[in-house]
């Protein structure tokens, strides 16, 4: 993939980017996880408006972990420290706040406008987000289904409590599984599987032998064994997406490795090729024409939001 543009924090560069997402016309929604603020860039790059602080009262966030943008420019917020969602107008100014049971599991703008996920006991929860009255939005709930436990599941797991979640446009969950180095499907409104994409022949690398150690004292020697491979290996899925044609992004990391890797899948779901991204990938979100990654630099620590698209040149440093 090649680079096409990035954004870096200004004055001060950006600590930490806690979540993100495009708008319809290029525009970039982002949070600063160190500022407890968010940030909204045109599709130059130039800061637009920001709006956010730390705390527990109206507009401000604790852990602010999932953003949105819409067309319109409105901005909906999920605050995992509140566990709330929060609704912007495009100038910046707090128009709803809207408690949530547990903190939101996904926040997405689709087709049919701003949508959501939480976790309701052996369930996931997929709502619709739709503007209320007297500072506070309505949720519709659309579909339901159940989620493994990511250490306790039975081997036809689609997904679990702490693997990826993607809504599409169409409102439908593509999601990771918990049992392998990965898997990944696209389900219905039932969480039953429309399609599946599985990567065959990645070498799991181990994780670091220090926390397998602290593993088997907490577990023991049968007990680590047991383990799921995404816990026992450092290769594990960190994210997924799917462009506008239908083909499948896979971010996938090993445990605190300063490398991320990008897989591609075609459209009929055939592994096509592994980028390599030389950073630390935190976070990825896919659009319908491009793929925005949270990217720390090795040498300083500090994280960029680089917007690649595809192509067969490398990002550079």
């Amino acid at each position: 993939m090649v680079e096409s543009r990035r954004i870096a924090g200004s004055p001060e560069p950006f600590a930490q980017i806690g979540a993100f997402a495009f708008g319809a016309h290029g525009e970039v929604a982002l949070v600063d996880g160190e500022r407890s603020k968010v940030l909204v860039f045109d599709s130059a790059g130039h800061l637009q408006r920001e709006f956010g602080s730390a705390g527990n009262g109206p507009g401000e966030f604790r852990n602010a972990h999932l953003v949105a943008i819409a067309p319109d420019g409105e901005v909906m917020v999920a605050d995992i420290g509140n566990a709330r969602l929060t609704r912007w107008s495009p100038a910046g100014k707090l128009i709803a706040s809207t408690p949530l049971p547990t903190p939101a599991a996904a926040l997405e703008w689709t087709d049919s406008g701003f949508a959501g996920a939480v976790d309701r006991g052996t369930g996931r929860v997929l709502f619709r987000i739709h503007p209320g009255s007297a500072g506070r939005d309505s949720l519709q709930s659309f579909a339901r289904f159940q989620v493994a436990d990511p250490l306790d599941h039975p081997p036809e797991a689609v997904t679990c409590e702490t693997c990826a979640l993607i809504i599409t446009p169409e409102l439908r969950a593509l999601v990771s599984a918990p049992d392998t180095i990965y898997r990944v499907a696209l389900t219905d409104r039932e969480g039953k599987p429309i399609r599946e994409w599985r990567r065959e022949g990645i070498p799991p690398r181990p994780a670091a032998r220090a926390k397998l150690e602290r593993a088997k004292k907490l577990l023991g020697p049968s007990g680590l064994s047991a383990l799921p491979a995404a816990l026992r290996f450092a290769t594990t899925v960190r994210n997924i997406g799917l462009d506008a044609e239908g083909k499948l992004y896979v971010l996938r990391g090993e445990g605190d490795s300063p490398v991320s890797m990008i897989d591609r899948f075609d459209v009929e779901g055939r592994f096509m090729r592994t980028d390599t991204l030389p950073g630390l990938v935190t976070t990825m979100r896919v659009t319908r024409a491009a793929v925005g990654v949270a990217l720390a630099d090795s040498s300083s620590g500090f994280v960029q939001l680089v917007v690649l698209t595809p192509s067969l040149r490398k990002v550079s440093q």
